[in-house]
């Protein structure tokens, strides 16, 4: 007696493809980079705002302890920080709409190294203007360029000196500003030696003028003594 053959199929390995496809789709994620650069941008610019209403008004505790920190940190730069804060956190909000995942950071860092060349600036400046004053005292009380700006001026200072110093700082700050306006190193450099060449023309042809401009005031004021 013969046995049938089971003409059923077998149950092992038959499971819906649909099943597989649900186990295969990743699941979806909230934080994108383009939405964390939307909250950073968010939260760059919220600070900013209290920054800014934090110098107007210091009436509570938390105010006054925040603006003593930026004065002892940033001195005069103070009043830039809001600015520095607010427009990095618009450019983190305006980059986050286009949901590209690279990022251009060129315009912020360039924004960063302005700020910070001109606190070197800011002390180097202050102690050139007012050389019997130590320059630690400048980070003391909280004016120039505060504690940022003395680290970096003083650090400069014993390495090249107080005016090479200076003329390097206007140099990173011109070319972070360069950065800042989206032109780059060499756009920025180009700028640069346009100005000064125009500049230099312009002074080379009125010099006749402000020759004649200097005899005629000498000869006005015959007892005053002159460089000249």
């Amino acid at each position: 007696m013969t046995r049938r053959s089971s003409s059923r199929p077998s149950k092992r390995g038959a499971r819906p493809a649909s099943g597989r496809r649900a186990a295969a789709a990743p699941a979806p994620t909230f934080l994108t980079p383009a939405r964390k650069r939307e909250l950073s941008g968010a939260a760059l610019v919220a600070l900013a705002v209290v920054t800014l209403v934090s110098f107007v008004s210091q009436g509570g505790r938390l105010t006054q302890w925040w603006v003593g920190l930026l004065e002892t940190g940033f001195g005069w730069g103070r009043f830039g920080l809001p600015i520095l804060l607010g427009g990095i956190g618009a450019w983190f909000i305006v980059d986050s709409m286009d949901d590209r995942v690279e990022q251009r950071w060129s315009r912020p860092v360039g924004a960063l190294g302005l700020y910070l060349a001109l606190l070197g600036i800011l002390h180097l400046g202050l102690s050139l203007l007012r050389p019997g004053i130590a320059p630690r005292i400048f980070k003391e009380t909280g004016v120039a360029g505060g504690a940022f700006g003395y680290a970096l001026g003083e650090g400069l200072r014993p390495v090249l000196g107080a005016v090479p110093a200076m003329a390097l700082l206007l140099v990173l700050a011109a070319v972070s500003a360069s950065f800042v306006a989206g032109l780059g190193l060499v756009g920025g450099a180009e700028l640069l030696w346009r100005g000064l060449r125009q500049g230099s023309t312009g002074i080379w042809q009125r010099r006749d003028a402000a020759g004649g401009l200097l005899v005629g005031l000498r000869e006005r004021l015959p007892g005053r003594t002159f460089f000249f």
